[in-house]
């Protein structure tokens, strides 16, 4: 079984995910250090105004050297319920919005104390709505190196760099495609809400 290794992420971009499910395994990398300015804790949406990116808050402190499992996640405003409108707001015109937003909106209003529980249980989410192409499987110990078959993808996706990745642009027809044209590397959020089942196929490059 050919399996590909990435950090965690938030509701990984659809480059990310593309690469994803060209493989058998996803594991995530369960003993790493959390670094700032990446898709562990931030997802880019579509919206009238074009691409957004929305911040998950944590926790004051060194997060940059705590283990991935042990970065909690900030309520002291109520990010969940400002996403949660975000998301309405961007894709309530969405073919797929009322399909998915209940099951989505349950896990984002849950108050997870740990950003590492809320982002694999959206990884989880999204894999059961693409027919679950993938099995996950988290790392047991840090490797710097896989000699295995495992493609080691980790820190390989960053913020201001999406564009350079090796991965081709999967395209589709957006919320705001007539307003702005095709905004590329937002959410897999985004292609959920815009195609549904047949996301899976267009992240696979079979239509």
């Amino acid at each position: 079984m050919d399996s590909i290794l990435i950090e965690t992420m938030c509701l990984p971009p659809i480059p990310v995910m593309s690469a994803i499910v060209r493989h058998s395994t996803l594991l995530v990398e369960a003993h790493e250090h959390y670094q700032k300015r990446s898709f562990r804790n931030r997802i880019h949406l579509n919206g009238p105004q074009g691409k957004m990116s929305f911040s998950i808050p944590l926790r004051s402190g060194k997060n940059s050297q705590m283990p991935i499992q042990d970065v909690r996640i900030s309520y002291e405003t109520p990010w969940h319920q400002i996403l949660m409108k975000q998301i309405s707001t961007n894709y309530g015109s969405a073919p797929f919005f009322e399909h998915l937003k209940d099951d989505l909106y349950k896990i984002l209003d849950q108050q997870w104390p740990f950003l590492w529980d809320l982002n694999l249980a959206l990884y989880n989410w999204v894999n059961a709505e693409l027919g679950e192409p993938v099995t996950i499987k988290l790392s047991e110990t840090y490797k710097k190196a896989y000699q295995d078959t495992t493609v080691d993808k980790r820190n390989h996706y960053h913020l201001k760099s999406m564009s350079q990745t090796d991965m081709p642009t999967v395209v589709y027809e957006q919320v705001f495609s007539h307003e702005h044209g095709f905004v590329r590397d937002l959410s897999i959020l985004d292609i959920l809400m815009s195609c549904g089942p047949e996301s899976i196929l267009k992240l696979k490059g079979i239509n």
